[in-house]
């Protein structure tokens, strides 16, 4: 049946795609690993709000506080003009 003959098919492109990955394990020559000596420190997005429950003092940057006015941290403009953290942000 037609099934049959696809699923063939497909079997066979499978086993092709996994004896030419396989081969490249076995030939040392085409694989290059480098590994960096140096340990990588995770960067904050200032975009991205890093924590909720945050508080104005604990930001480093405008953008830190405005994304955490945006996901929901109300808090952070206690006059309700939409500028959080007004310290840190200014009046803009």
């Amino acid at each position: 049946s037609i099934l049959i003959i696809r699923s063939q098919a497909v079997a066979a492109l499978y086993k092709q795609e996994f004896d030419r990955i396989f081969a490249l394990g076995r030939d040392s020559t085409n694989v290059t690993c480098s590994v960096s000596p140096e340990i990588a420190t995770p960067t904050l997005d200032p975009s991205e709000c890093p924590d909720l429950t945050f508080t104005c003092a604990q930001f480093t940057t405008c953008e830190q506080a405005v994304a955490c006015l945006r996901a929901g941290n109300t808090r952070l403009d206690r006059d309700g003009n939409g500028i959080p953290c007004e310290s840190l942000c200014g009046s803009r």
